[in-house]
């Protein structure tokens, strides 16, 4: 099977330029991420820290990091917390937490799986946390009714952190929508991200694109009619008639 087949069929089911431009991540030396690659039997569409012994999170800078094994660690983007005790205050780039250092959002010791993140450098002292925005996978097709995916979920003997087409004759992206696909055998083909806004007054609704800001469609986040330039979507197609809005993750 062409191992790039998955990838043209990821763009074919809806990975809009504006949202591969939306998710530029770079790694520490200047490279730029390449989204999704393979690695191993995954497709990941993010940063990662599978493979590495501290959890640091990692990108391939071409699409088979099987195949060129180029790769660097990843710049920690800003991330605003939601929830917690951290009143929306940004996560910290590197933070202690019961003797573990951990690079960006981690799933340890929550019981729903949900990622968190500490705001200041020692969380065992300070103890000021709170959740991270959630990027959304949903499954189509399949039989989990469009449910979100769940990652991690175990298939087989492995647990998959990202999409998968391992098992898939076609080379086509699936997800587990529970921890277990092997117990509960629900599925679906994988969808893009969806992008929930923070802050504003949306209260966490998914961001709209394209949207209508000043006689202008927008199909991004913009940092338009913001002083700091930071970015923000609307969740409705019009923002004049709604003003619904909210900062993009």
């Amino acid at each position: 099977m062409n191992r790039y087949f998955g990838l043209a069929l990821l763009l074919c089911y809806g990975w809009s330029q504006s949202q591969a431009v939306n998710s530029k991540t770079y790694t520490e030396d200047g490279q730029l991420c390449v989204f999704p690659f393979l690695y191993k039997s995954t497709w990941y569409m993010d940063c990662t820290g599978d493979g590495t012994s501290d959890g640091r999170l990692w990108c391939s800078i071409t699409g088979d990091y099987n195949k060129d094994k180029m790769w660097g660690y990843c710049q920690l983007k800003t991330i605003y917390t939601v929830g917690g005790n951290a009143n929306g205050q940004p996560c910290i780039s590197q933070f202690e937490y019961n003797s573990k250092w951990y690079w960006g959002c981690t799933t340890d010791d929550t019981s729903e799986g949900r990622r968190w993140c500490s705001t200041t450098e020692n969380y065992n002292k300070d103890m000021k946390w709170g959740y991270c925005p959630q990027k959304l996978i949903y499954a189509l097709g399949g039989n989990a009714n469009g449910q979100p995916c769940v990652f991690p979920f175990k298939y087989h003997f492995k647990k998959y952190w990202g999409c998968t087409s391992y098992g898939n004759s076609d080379g086509r992206l699936w997800c587990s929508t529970t921890a277990d696909y092997n117990k509960d055998k629900k599925w679906g083909y994988c969808t893009p991200n969806l992008i929930y806004a923070v802050g504003g007054n949306a209260n966490g609704q998914v961001c709209v694109f394209p949207f209508m800001y000043k006689s202008k469609w927008y199909s991004d986040c913009t940092g338009d009619g913001t002083d700091d330039g930071r970015l923000w979507c609307a969740t409705t197609g019009d923002y004049h008639r709604d003003t619904n809005w909210g900062y993009c993750p």
